[in-house]
């Protein structure tokens, strides 16, 4: 079974290669000579090389023993189409080359027509030129001109070269500045933080000079207060020569002379208008004391009952 399909696979494989074998070569024998006969021999190699490799593949797996087991006829069978697939690819590769080989001939055919026309042009030129003086003349000319033209090339080449290096020495000197300006901007930026600094402070300046003339107002006013209170007042008449026209008390009772009970009512009567007088006039002066130390906030911790009592006997004591 095996050695019938070898065999069948390579008649079939003898009877695809050789009618392109026998093309091949005549066509390397129809152009001998170039580069393309180079290449038709090359494929023509290449061609059999595959060729005696698949034979001696194929003889390989024909010369198969009687006694193999099943995994060794799947992994010749495996091989076999493997062989067949390189065989599938070698004749696509093989008419892909044939197909461009055609083409490059095709090519090469108009190439070879063009450059005989263009002989022929050459040829008529020459002989209606009386000959090869006119062309010489006209290739001088034109080499002149080329001349011309690279010495105009190379003179712009020169000044497009100074004008990189002037472009390149501009773009270094816009870079310095940019450096100074970001320099410059960062200067800036720190002097308007600094300013906005002193604009704070300068408010906070005038906001603390407004609290400190509210203060001092205030002190002020505690002070005329103070000034005003009526036991101060009364406090500062008991130490002057008017005290009997205060107390209305009569001149007798200075000059030794006899006090009478109804006078003496009086004194008492008279004693204890004063003594609520004073103490109506004491709390008053306490409460002014206590105001015009809360208002200072250096004092307003301090401002407890006793201290604003012994403030409040003092200015009485000493007016």
């Amino acid at each position: 079974m095996v050695s019938s399909t070898v065999d069948r696979a390579l008649m079939l494989f003898a009877v695809f290669l050789l009618p392109l074998n026998f093309v091949s070569i005549y066509r390397s024998f129809q152009h001998p000579s170039g580069w393309r006969a180079c290449y038709f021999r090359s494929a023509v190699l290449a061609v059999l090389f595959i060729s005696l490799s698949t034979i001696l593949a194929l003889s390989e797996l024909h010369h198969i023993p009687a006694n193999i087991d099943t995994s060794e006829l799947e992994e010749m069978k495996f091989q076999l189409a493997k062989l067949e697939l390189i065989l599938e690819e070698s004749r696509a590769s093989l008419d892909s080359k044939t197909l461009q080989l055609e083409e490059s001939n095709k090519m090469i055919e108009e190439m070879d027509k063009k450059i005989e026309s263009l002989q022929k042009t050459l040829n008529d030129a020459k002989v209606q030129n009386g000959g090869s003086s006119f062309l010489d003349e006209r290739f001088k000319t034109m080499e002149d001109e080329v001349q011309q033209l690279w010495d105009v090339s190379r003179r712009y080449n020169f000044h497009i070269h100074i004008s990189e290096f002037k472009v390149l020495e501009a773009e270094k000197r816009m870079d310095a500045v940019y450096s100074e300006v970001e320099k410059m901007e960062g200067v800036i930026n720190e002097q308007w933080i600094q300013v906005q600094q002193l604009e704070q402070s300068l408010q906070m300046t005038k906001v603390m000079t407004s609290r400190a003339k509210k203060k001092a107002s205030s002190v002020n006013h505690g002070k005329s207060q103070l000034a005003e209170c009526p036991m101060l007042k009364f406090t500062r008449s008991l130490g002057r020569p008017s005290q009997s026209h205060l107390v209305r008390l009569p001149d007798s009772f200075f000059l030794g002379d006899s006090i009478s009970r109804s006078f003496l009512l009086k004194t008492v009567k008279q004693f204890k208008r004063i003594m609520s007088a004073a103490r109506k006039q004491h709390h008053e002066l306490q409460y002014s004391i206590k105001l015009a130390m809360e208002m200072n906030e250096y004092t307003a911790p301090l401002a407890n009952e006793e201290l604003i009592f012994f403030l409040a006997s003092a200015l009485v004591v000493f007016p």
